[in-house]
């Protein structure tokens, strides 16, 4: 997957870098009809036309927000305001300083207060987004195997805009985020070398997940985006 895809920074002119001090500027709670007003445009989620994981992963958000009469499209890389993505690969396009520290305090074994290696990533993961931007729990699941800038927790995980997605749409991509396994994808990336990946996803959608679109995980959206990041991966 090309560095741009993540380099949040780019999209909609120029953005800041948050540090971890303001981690709570990329929460949920500021994502609220009162306070700022959601848009009514189409989720645009962004995809490289040659990375077979990435369009099955976007096929699936897609795919579950249209099946909650939420309009969504896939559109080229730089033209959306949804992206996918891994949480250590986001963190480094951001703030690659921290990523590297992270790295050096794995490797020491230091203690986050009993958080895992993959829960610390994804806290800072959402503390390096910039404030118009956030995103929700990260998958069990992994991606971005060849990225090898550092070695941290790569966990399938959107970033959007902020104002993009009401509650009951956050809820439905935090949960088919949560869903969504190793096996999972492998799988419908090798069916859709046979058959149009949509097809191929909108059958699985139907057929493997819970309630047709309508998840339950059994973890509602949390206001304050607290982490759950350790659902295993097939």
């Amino acid at each position: 997957m090309a560095a741009r895809l993540l380099r949040v920074k780019k999209f909609g002119g120029v953005c800041l870098i948050l540090s971890t001090a303001v981690l709570s500027a990329c929460s949920f709670a500021e994502v609220s009809p009162e306070t700022k007003g959601l848009q009514t445009e189409p989720v645009q989620i962004e995809v490289e036309s040659n990375n077979p994981e990435e369009r099955v992963l976007a096929e699936i958000y897609r795919g579950s927000l249209e099946l909650q009469k939420r309009d969504a499209e896939i559109v080229p890389t730089g033209e959306g305001n949804f992206r996918i993505g891994c949480t250590g690969q986001i963190l480094w396009e951001n703030d690659p300083q921290r990523a590297q520290e992270l790295e050096e305090a794995f490797e020491a074994e230091e203690d986050f207060d009993g958080r895992d290696n993959n829960a610390v990533t994804h806290e800072e993961m959402m503390g390096s987004l910039p404030t118009d931007w956030t995103t929700n729990d990260p998958s069990g699941a992994t991606w971005c195997e060849d990225f090898d800038e550092v070695d941290i927790p790569l966990n399938i995980v959107p970033i959007y805009k902020k104002t993009l997605l009401d509650r009951n749409d956050r809820y439905e991509v935090n949960s088919v985020t949560k869903y969504i396994t190793n096996t999972d994808l492998q799988e419908l990336v090798d069916a859709s070398q046979d058959a149009p990946v949509d097809e191929v996803v909108e059958q699985w959608l139907l057929t493997s997940v819970a309630g047709g679109g309508n998840l339950d995980t059994g973890d509602a959206v949390s206001d304050d985006a607290d982490s759950d990041s350790n659902k295993e991966s097939n």
